[in-house]
């Protein structure tokens, strides 16, 4: 009598498991610079995004009010009494009406400490890299920034700007790859 075969199964070997496993994580190497950069250009465009909104908020509350919401201090304006006059946290004499020209988020960078405190903003509006943007106002009214961040005169009544990602030094020193509200 015959005694019947076992049917003959297929298994991986060890080599051949791990050669498969060795062509993914090659894959997988190929794959991450690819994704950096698509993260990279989406923060890129979230801050150009949002500087044209400060600036256009900014616009806003001139057209509504016929003046500045805060002057120039030093290289840059107040962040937190600006972000706070915009979103119309306070309704004193900067923003009687109480009008809301900007939605600040709460905290977009917990790592800087930005917290909501009782309804006004302890810090300003951070760009993707967790900095606060930069904001430069037309004091004297005559839509001409002289100080700009090139050290040179701009035709706009406000500009801001955020220097990127800091990890890209490159980048970060270079001004010409800022992300502009004016550009």
């Amino acid at each position: 009598m015959k005694v019947p075969s076992t049917t003959n199964r297929r298994a991986f070997t060890l080599i051949e498991l791990l050669v498969v496993i060795s062509i993914i994580a090659i894959l997988m190497t190929l794959l991450f610079p690819a994704v950096s950069s698509a993260i990279y250009a989406a923060r890129k465009t979230q801050a150009k995004n949002d500087a044209t909104q400060i600036a256009t908020a900014i616009n806003a509350y001139i057209s509504e009010y016929g003046k500045m919401p805060t002057t120039n201090t030093g290289d840059s304006v107040d962040d937190q009494a600006l972000m706070n006059t915009l979103a119309g946290a306070v309704t004193d004499q900067t923003n009687p009406r109480g009008i809301v020209f900007l939605e600040v988020p709460k905290a977009k960078s917990k790592k800087n400490g930005a917290e909501s405190n009782g309804g006004t903003y302890s810090s300003g509006y951070y760009d993707p890299w967790g900095k606060v943007y930069n904001i430069r106002l037309d004091d004297d009214y005559d839509n001409v920034i002289k100080d700009g961040p090139d050290g040179d005169e701009i035709r706009k009544s406000v500009i801001v700007w955020s220097k990127g990602d800091p990890q890209r030094t490159k980048d970060y020193t270079d001004s010409s790859k800022w992300i502009k509200s004016w550009e």
